[in-house]
């Protein structure tokens, strides 16, 4: 399966967390999507204790025929290191998890995609000690609230409702002994799933404050980092399906009602950090290798897993990763992918037409 590039852009900092904003626009031959992209350095130049730098970038992905590109709609710096990001659709707010254990909330305020002439804090700096390392939404399907998660260095997990007058905290718990790596949230279910560098993978209800299982060794005992379910997939469908990554390079498939093993898993290489789902094909998967670059999984109809390419154009860390299916065209599907050190973002295309 063939790959290339059709953008560049130097995102300053590290550029390690990308998510979509809003609907994509078409007007003629044009069509535009924008995507937030979240940054961070450490820095160690006041004084002895090294602090995080951040930034968030709003950029335009666009298709004309056949030509993609990217390019900056704004910027906002001097803000606590962005660890990651996450959207929610209706009303338009951005959720960023950030260094200093700072949560931040940017919203449309004028329904223009301007994210981020809006900032609200979802908490203060509760313990500058710990570092928000992941964030997830997920829209109540029977009200006009949403359920927002973060997870933390110190193992802490949190999950607030976001109503019309702010944020209610629903839980706060350590769920894990070392770093929380990767939350997500399942409204349908009122549960919680979270992995951590304790090399457990969990499930937490809410509603009725249990513990519904803990994976200690999901992946052999070494860090879980990735944990989501696939949100494109119906209820019934997807129900009890989970997926995760962990530093022992594989993609795991689960069926929660069976947890002493998963269902099947394929080795990606690297480190798995992010899995994202295409919202039009969703057996297709995107996935952030860490060392390895980016990869395409594909779950065929009898749950084997299979890497379909492996996309090599980033000099660094692979962190951030999206699907930008408003530019697709026919079997050629794009990507919007970050990395670290080389601080570069980078608009790429997976032809599926073997």
């Amino acid at each position: 399966m063939q790959t290339a590039r059709h953008a560049k852009l130097d995102t300053r900092l590290g550029a390690d967390s990308v998510a979509l904003l809003g609907a994509a626009e078409t007007e003629g031959q044009v069509t535009r999507q924008r995507a937030v992209v979240g940054t961070y350095s450490l820095r160690n130049d006041k004084g002895d204790a090294p602090y995080r730098d951040g930034g968030l970038l709003v950029v335009s992905a666009t298709r004309e025929g056949d030509v993609c590109s990217l390019s900056m709609e704004q910027e906002v710096h001097d803000i606590p290191g962005v660890l990651d990001v996450a959207a929610q659709t209706s009303p338009g707010i951005l959720y960023a998890a950030c260094a200093n254990d700072s949560f931040l909330a940017f919203g449309d305020i004028d329904g223009e995609g301007r994210f981020l002439h809006s900032l609200q804090k979802v908490r203060e700096v509760e313990d500058p000690n710990r570092i928000l390392l992941s964030v997830d939404v997920c829209e109540d399907p029977g009200s006009d609230d949403a359920f927002v998660a973060s997870s933390d260095s110190a193992g802490g997990i949190s999950v607030y409702r976001a109503v019309k007058h702010g944020w209610e905290p629903v839980i706060q718990r350590d769920t894990h002994t070392q770093e929380a790596w990767s939350v997500h949230i399942d409204v349908s279910r009122e549960a919680m799933y979270s992995g951590g560098d304790d090399g457990a993978l969990v499930c937490y209800d809410w509603n009725t404050d249990i513990e519904c299982f803990r994976l200690r060794k999901a992946h052999g005992g070494v860090g879980v980092t990735a944990v989501t379910k696939n949100m494109f997939e119906s209820r019934e469908e997807g129900e009890f399906h989970l997926w995760s990554g962990g530093y022992d390079d594989v993609l795991r498939f689960w069926d929660i009602r069976f947890t002493k093993q998963c269902v099947s898993e394929v080795a990606v290489g690297g480190g798995v950090w992010r899995i994202r789902f295409h919202p039009k094909k969703k057996d297709l998967m995107l996935v952030a290798t860490m060392y390895d670059g980016f990869k395409v999984v594909r779950r065929d109809c009898s749950d084997h897993l299979e890497v379909l390419c492996h996309y090599q154009g980033h000099d660094s860390m692979a962190y951030g990763a999206t699907w930008v299916p408003a530019l697709d065209r026919g079997d050629q599907h794009v990507a919007l992918t970050g990395s670290f050190y080389d601080h570069s973002l980078q608009l790429w295309t997976f032809d599926d037409n073997p």
